[in-house]
């Protein structure tokens, strides 16, 4: 068995591939290069990966936690695995939240279930957010005004992406990356090639 091999994809709880069909679609509907984008919660495993596929497309990233310290801890485990490094912003509550996604482009909430994270008010009438993605299926949802189901729907002139409007996209890019473990034994999916695998199907 010493040249025993078999290939492998990481995707511990979806992270990846949720994070993947989120960014995947924003980056359909309009070009993330050189936009800030604001990771609400950004320092789990959704929020981790989706900062690291945002610079990917060439956003500026900033995360964001209820405690300076872990968004710290955060940017620094992000800038060990993918090589840039995260703004880390304390964002204690709602309003905090609010001021957080000021002059941002897009906003992504990468936050735990239930859990909400910024209001419809602070976001229908920016002039600056263009792109807006709620990873949080079960209400209340991470971002006022959202609907689970959204699909690059337009609201309050937003482009808008919910959990369920993105788990038919992660549902089909987790079927085609565990298809192609079997092409080859000496295959390793993790964020970047899955990402890279959502956009060709996005």
């Amino acid at each position: 068995f010493s040249n025993f091999r078999v290939s492998a994809m990481l995707d511990s709880n979806g992270s990846n591939t949720t994070a993947a069909a989120a960014v995947a679609l924003l980056a359909k509907a309009s070009s993330l290069k050189g936009k800030k984008a604001v990771v609400l919660a950004g320092t789990g495993p959704v929020g981790m990966r989706a900062a690291a596929m945002l610079n990917i497309e060439g956003a500026e990233v900033t995360i964001t936690s209820r405690q300076k310290a872990r968004a710290e801890a955060a940017a620094k485990a992000i800038e060990e695995r993918f090589g840039f490094t995260p703004t880390a912003i304390e964002a204690s509550d709602n309003a905090a939240r609010a001021q957080a996604v000021k002059g941002a482009q897009i906003v992504f909430a990468a936050g735990a279930i239930g859990v909400p994270l910024l209001d419809e008010q602070d976001w229908q009438s920016d002039p600056t957010i263009e792109l807006i993605a709620d990873c949080n299926a079960q209400p209340p949802l991470g971002i006022g005004g959202v609907e689970a189901t959204d699909k690059a729907k337009e609201r309050h002139g937003k482009i808008v992406v919910g959990a369920l409007g993105l788990g038919g996209l992660k549902l089909k890019l987790h079927r085609e990356c565990v298809g192609k473990l079997f092409d080859a034994a000496d295959q390793v999916f993790d964020c970047e090639n899955i990402y890279a695998q959502a956009k060709e199907l996005a």
